[in-house]
């Protein structure tokens, strides 16, 4: 099942204390699934693991690169859902930040904690 969601125009995000316009790539990141959910199962198999000191599903990585899944989801917030610049940062391959986001769709509200616990430490 392929979900897509329709652009909002209305919404806004903060960055700092300014208020940016919400663009679509960023609300679908929020709200689907951008493969289907067998595809998005073998993905996070494949890609995301529990990370070998921090417990708990807010600190699983994106092993190889040794990134977290909430640090990936908070740069992709950050730069505006530009998932290329994210990609590049982190050198990540599109299957990884496709498991990356598969991850964060089905455990959105531990990772948004876990960004939150980021941003006020």
């Amino acid at each position: 099942m392929i979900l897509q969601a329709r652009a909002r125009a209305s919404c806004t995000i903060r960055a700092g204390s300014k208020r940016l316009p919400f663009p679509a790539s960023l609300w679908r990141l929020r709200i689907t699934h951008v493969r289907t959910e067998v595809e998005a199962d073998t993905l996070i198999a494949r890609y995301i693991a529990p990370h070998p000191v921090n417990p708990g599903l807010g600190e699983y990585w994106l092993a190889r690169p040794g990134v977290s899944v909430w640090a990936v989801v908070g740069s992709l917030e950050a730069n505006i859902g530009d998932a290329n610049a994210v990609a590049r940062l982190y050198r990540l391959t599109a299957d990884e930040l496709d498991a990356a986001r598969a991850f964060y769709a089905r455990h959105r509200a531990v990772i948004d904690n876990r960004l939150a616990q980021n941003d006020n430490p």
